[in-house]
């Protein structure tokens, strides 16, 4: 029988689970948590694994325990043992950086092997990514100033200079009616409203199936236009979508739209550089006056209140 050589601080949901823990992890620091009090014991400092019976508790108690661990800095690994389990604890499961499914009933020698290999992944999980992006925003003061087409050739300029394909990401979050999409002549398959109400579910390949690579070799993320689309998108689905973003790529360059929506006031805090695009008001019959970006360095003082 598998024997763990390093003393762990174990925390054990279900009379079952503590049972197994003392034969096939001597050495072990076992806690076995009271009923009603998961929760509680699932904070505790200094756990390295978390084993949980989803027939002691139940689905639904072993799904908020899952995305109350998930929420913690030094999150720990975590086994969950039952039978049929419900798709939903299963994916709460599968967002944490080391876990693990065994299917009820499990033996002493499998549990032991698979918390090896799940405490095995440790280091891997916390070593950090290091990774460092540049979020730019562009905005317009009117519609039709030219911020979309600047956008647009911000993110090929800077994806003619970038190292490897795929670094940079145009964000259109002109949900309504965002014209990024027809401009590059590519489809726009950020479907953001059917994942507003769980934006938790938007994960990395989520992301990738947002984004269409134009021929100017950056990728695009743009939402089919919808006129009630700021209403059905959630300020936290666009939160995930740019910090994902700011993850995958070097380069993320954000089309805002000119009207003071929620898309723009959620990506404003994070941006790292804006652009302002304006054009002076003109009578019908006259030439268009040039449109013109402005850094937000050399905005007037009351550019902000525009």
């Amino acid at each position: 029988m598998a024997v763990m050589q390093t003393p762990r601080h174990v925390l054990a949901i279900g009379p079952v689970m503590a049972a197994l823990v003392k034969q096939s992890m001597a050495g072990a620091r076992l806690e076995l948590a009271a009923p009603g009090q998961e929760a509680q014991s699932a904070m505790s400092p200094g756990l390295d694994l978390v084993l949980i019976d989803t027939d002691a508790i139940g689905a639904d108690v072993a799904r908020s325990l899952i995305e109350a661990v998930g929420r913690r800095p030094d999150a720990p690994a975590v086994l969950l043992v039952g039978a049929h389990l419900p798709t939903g604890l299963v994916r709460a499961l599968l967002q944490l950086d080391r876990s693990d499914v065994l299917e009820a009933p499990v033996t002493a020698d499998e549990l032991a092997r698979a918390a090896h290999a799940v405490l095995a992944e440790r280091s891997a999980a916390q070593a950090p990514v290091q990774h460092s992006s540049r979020c730019w925003s562009v905005m317009g003061a009117v519609g039709g100033c030219g911020a979309t087409t600047i956008a647009i050739e911000l993110a090929a300029s800077l994806a003619k200079r970038a190292a490897q394909p795929g670094a940079v990401a145009l964000v259109d979050l002109n949900l309504a009616d965002g014209a990024a999409s027809a401009y590059l002549g590519t489809s726009a398959s950020m479907h953001l409203a059917g994942v507003s109400a769980e934006p938790e579910r938007i994960d990395a390949a989520v992301l990738d199936a947002f984004a269409v690579r134009v021929d100017a070799g950056f990728d695009l993320l743009a939402c089919p236009r919808d006129p009630h689309a700021f209403s059905r998108v959630s300020p936290a689905a666009v939160c995930r979508v740019l910090d994902l973003a700011c993850h995958a790529y070097d380069w993320v360059i954000v089309d805002l739209p000119a009207c003071a929506s929620r898309g723009r006031r959620t990506c404003w805090p994070g941006r790292t550089r804006s652009w302002w695009c304006r054009s002076s008001p003109s009578p019908p019959c006259s030439p268009p006056a040039p449109s013109r970006a402005r850094s937000r360095r050399s905005w007037p003082r009351d550019a902000g209140r525009a």
